[in-house]
């Protein structure tokens, strides 16, 4: 581990220097979330995936049925055994489970680090190749 964290700090320099007085918090969020054997849930799709994705089932892409989708996965028995963290699209921030926890509530009372997808979505690279696209985060 040491050899890759050396890597690491080698391939990033302006990463390695900054100063934050939230270092020990991120330190502990990043145990958390790389504990062994769990792994990450991405449950951010936008409306759009889930358009793409209920569609094929003939469901109606409205708030309740993605509220029910995702709450049928963060609210299964024994997934905190198997997930570290949760990437949550923003509308999910808001939504609760059927017991009237929101879900980031829900996920952080079982140890299970809670987050929200920061991009923008796909934008065309500008100096990429023909077709080639790059994801926009929160700095545009």
């Amino acid at each position: 581990m040491a050899k890759r964290i050396e890597v690491l700090e080698s391939q990033l320099p302006s990463y390695n220097r900054i100063k934050t007085p939230f270092y020990e918090e991120l330190l502990q969020t990043v145990k958390i979330m790389t504990t062994p054997g769990k792994g990450l849930l991405a449950a951010d799709e936008s409306v759009g995936s889930c358009t793409k994705r209920f569609s094929g089932i003939g469901l109606e892409n409205n708030a309740e049925n993605r509220r029910l989708y995702r709450q049928l996965m963060i609210g299964a028995t024994g997934f905190e055994k198997y997930i570290s963290g949760v990437i949550f699209h923003e509308e999910t921030l808001f939504q609760k489970l059927d017991n009237g926890l929101t879900f980031p509530e829900h996920c952080a009372k079982l140890g299970v680090v809670p987050g929200i997808k920061t991009d923008q979505g796909l934008h065309p690279l500008l100096e990429g190749a023909p077709g080639e696209e790059m994801t926009e985060g929160l700095d545009g």
